[in-house]
C-alpha cells in the first residue's frame, strides 16, 4: 500500500527551513515532473543550486526570497503572518529576539489547535493509561473494542475494562453499541492544567518515568533517549520553557491524525531540573 503524501500545515513548524524541505517532498510526491529546476522557474530565480541550499538551510533566507517564496504560496494573512514570523525566528540569534518572534508564534498557533482542559484532572492523572486510552479513541480507523485496545496498549483485557469504565465516570468517553461494544472518546484534543507540587501529579509523571525507563528493553525503532547538559540563567529557563510550549504545540498539530494505521502512539517526556547550585564569580583577585 502506497503511503498516503498530506500537505505540510505550515503553522506545525518552528523552522522554515524544515518547512520548505517538506513542501518540496509533498509537490514532487504529487506533481509528476516538480524539481528544484522547476521550482526555480515559478519563482523567478535564475537558479536551482540556490533554492536548493536555502530549503537544506545551507544558506540563510533573505528578505527578498522570503517574500518571493511567500507570495507564491497562496497564503491567507494569518498564514502569511506565520510565515514571516517563522522566518524571523528560525534566523534570530539572541533570547531577547527568539522570545520576541516566538510569543507571537505561540498566539497563532493556539489559534489554530484548541485543546480542552480536564475538569476533573485530578482523577485522570492518577494512572497513566487514562490518557493513552483517551488519546487512541479519538482514531476513526481502529477496532475500539476492549479485546482490541487491550491488545494495542500489551495490557490485559481486565484492566483496560477497569479504565475504561473510569474514564465513563469522567464523561470522557461513551459506548457505542453495534455487533460489539466499541468504545468513543468525547474529548479528542486535551490537556492537563499544570499544578506544580500537586502530589497527584507527581505520582503521575513518577509512573511515566518508570515505564520510560521499562522501555529500555523495546526495540530501537520504539524509543530514544537523549541527555544534555546546558547552563541558564533563571531568565534563559524562562526563555527555554516557553520553546517548549511552542514545540509541544507545533508537534501537537503535526501530528494531530484521525488515522492510525501504520502508526504506534509514542509518549514523549520531558524532564528538566537543575542538577548545581547557582554559580558565583570566581575570579582570582589581584
Amino acid at each position: 500500500m502506497n503511503k498516503k503524501i498530506t500537505k505540510p500545515d505550515l503553522k506545525t513548524y518552528l523552522n522554515i527551513h524544515d518547512y520548505l524541505k517538506d513542501l518540496y517532498e509533498f509537490r514532487k510526491g504529487t506533481e509528476p515532473g516538480f524539481s528544484y529546476e522547476v521550482w526555480a522557474y515559478e519563482l523567478g530565480l535564475s537558479n536551482r543550486s540556490f533554492l536548493r541550499q536555502i530549503i537544506v538551510g545551507r544558506r540563510a533566507l533573505t528578505n527578498q526570497t522570503s517574500k518571493v517564496i511567500c507570495d507564491h504560496l497562496n497564503l491567507d494573512s494569518v498564514e502569511r503572518e506565520y510565515f514571516n514570523l517563522l522566518v524571523l525566528y528560525s534566523k534570530a540569534r539572541t533570547a531577547e529576539d527568539r522570545n520576541l518572534y516566538g510569543r507571537r508564534l505561540r498566539q497563532l498557533i493556539r489559534l489554530d489547535y484548541a485543546q480542552d482542559e480536564m475538569k476533573d484532572s485530578a482523577k485522570f492523572v492518577l494512572k497513566s493509561l487514562y490518557p493513552r486510552l483517551q488519546t487512541l479513541l479519538s482514531f476513526n480507523d481502529i477496532n475500539k473494542t476492549v479485546e482490541s485496545l487491550a491488545h494495542l496498549l500489551r495490557l490485559p483485557v481486565v484492566e483496560v475494562a477497569e479504565a475504561l469504565a473510569e474514564l465513563e465516570g469522567m464523561d470522557l468517553v461513551e459506548k457505542q453499541i453495534s455487533d460489539k461494544v466499541q468504545w468513543q472518546a468525547k474529548t479528542k484534543s486535551f490537556k492537563v492544567p499544570e499544578q506544580l507540587g500537586s502530589e497527584v501529579l507527581i505520582n503521575y509523571h513518577r509512573q511515566c518515568l518508570n515505564e520510560s525507563l521499562q522501555a529500555f528493553s523495546r526495540p530501537a525503532s520504539e524509543r530514544r533517549y537523549r541527555s544534555i547538559m546546558v547552563a541558564m540563567s533563571e531568565e534563559e529557563f524562562a526563555d527555554y520553557l516557553k520553546d517548549l510550549e511552542i514545540f509541544v504545540k507545533q508537534s501537537l498539530g503535526k501530528f494531530d491524525r484521525d488515522d492510525f494505521h501504520g502508526r504506534k502512539l509514542f509518549q514523549l517526556n520531558f524532564n528538566l531540573h537543575a542538577v548545581t547550585e547557582e554559580g558565583a564569580s570566581e575570579l582570582p583577585t589581584l
